[in-house]
Parts: C-alpha cells; structure tokens; sequence
C-alpha cells in the first residue's frame, strides 16, 4: 500500500496515458498510440519502483533496461517473464521515433495493432494487481475504479477484462504498422487494415529490407534482459 505522492501521481497520469493509447490504437493512429503506450508503462514501471524502494530511475522507454534493473531479483520480475519481449521492443522503438529529427541510428518499430492492444492491456492488469493505494476511493487506483465501474475506455477490445480467448481475440481482423528511420533522417511507413494474423505466443513483426544493407534484427528486449540482470548481480 502507498501514499507516496510521487508514485501516486505517476499512477495517475498512467492511466490517462493508458486509456489515450487505447483510443489511438483502436481508431488506426498506431505510432502515437504506441509513443501512449510506452509512456503509461514507463510511469506505472516508475511509481512501482518508488512502492519497493522509494526512488526511480530516470529515464524513458529507449533505455529500457534502466527501467528495468530496479526489479531483476524481486518478486515483481516475474511481470517481465510472463510478457511478449517483442511487446517492449516495440514500446521502445516508438518512443525512440517521437522524432525523426533526432535519429541518429537506424531505428524501426513495426506490430499488429490489435496484438499490442492485447499485450498492453494483459501488462496494465498485471502492474495493477501490485498496486494498492491508501488515499483513493475504497483505496482503489483509477484502474480499479474503472474496472468497477465497467468503463468503456478500458473495456472496449479488452480480452483481459472480457474474458475472451486471446489466440481469438488478436487472430481477428487488425491493421498493421512498419515504420522505419535512419540517419539520413529517410521514413519509410507501411500501414495495412483488415488484415489476419496466425498467433502462436509471440507478436508479428515485420522484417524491413533496404536494399544494400541487411536485414534489421527483431527482439533486443531478451538482451537487455539478460544484460540487467548481470549488471544486478555485479551491485
């Protein structure tokens, strides 16, 4: 349970972050939804590192592993285990694409939109069971109110809070996303609607071929996983 002011606020404006994002998401404005999405996580990943050890690290979404390392060894690594590494890449690529004027590598993010619509959603239920405040109605986060209260903003495409079958649910029609950028400050973006896409445990992503440079690799987020927890273990 908290009060801390700075985790509480962090909260707050998570979710508002969080139910923006669904709406871009649903209604096809996918880069800004997921830049929506990687900055809920970031608070909500912030204001639990504030419950468990009363400070954060500084830091956004393109240095992930920052983020991360306050909870390699704790209880609540066990969030990141049971989540789609390619989810975070994702979060990670969009928010490095905020602004292509400050591209200084090849950068690319690309998803179906209904797929990080159900993985963000499973990680927002999940971060929420962790959480209890000491000055909210009935102590209740703005999530759990929500939830009460059957708000649309979050029950909208929601498998989680329906109760639907998710290989279903994200097997459905859905647009999809590629955006690339590199130094030379070149976009390509490739956008499709009403598209169907076989789910087997991990999301889609797409290979973005140049022509005269290789392939660009998809997951890091196993990496940076593996990076912090070596790092945790030297400190």
């Amino acid at each position: 349970m908290t009060n801390d002011k700075r985790a509480l606020n962090f909260i707050a404006s998570a979710f508002f972050d969080y139910t923006a994002s669904r709406f871009l998401l649903i209604n096809n404005h996918p880069l800004n939804g997921i830049i929506l999405a990687s900055t809920a996580i970031e608070k909500y990943l912030k204001a639990l590192s504030i419950i468990a050890t009363g400070k954060y690290e500084k830091g956004h979404f393109d240095k992930f592993e920052k983020l991360l390392k306050v909870f390699v060894g704790t209880p609540l690594e066990s969030m990141f285990n049971s989540a789609d590494p390619q989810f975070f890449d994702a979060l990670s690529g969009g928010y490095q694409l905020r602004y292509f004027d400050n591209t200084y590598e090849i950068w690319k993010v690309s998803f179906v939109t209904k797929q990080v619509l159900a993985e963000l959603d499973y990680f927002i239920n999940e971060i929420e069971k962790w959480i209890v405040v000491s000055d909210g109605v009935d102590n209740l986060t703005t999530y759990k109110m929500a939830v009460r209260n059957n708000d649309t903003r979050i029950y909208d495409n929601n498998y989680v809070l329906n109760n639907w079958d998710k290989k279903t649910f994200v097997e459905t029609e859905s647009n999809s996303f590629a955006l690339f950028s590199d130094p030379a400050n070149s976009v390509i973006e490739l956008v499709g609607s009403k598209l169907c896409f076989p789910y087997s445990g991990r999301m889609t992503t797409f290979i973005i071929q140049i022509e005269g440079q290789d392939p660009i690799a998809t997951t890091e987020f196993e990496r940076r996983l593996i990076e912090a927890k070596l790092e945790g273990e030297k400190s």
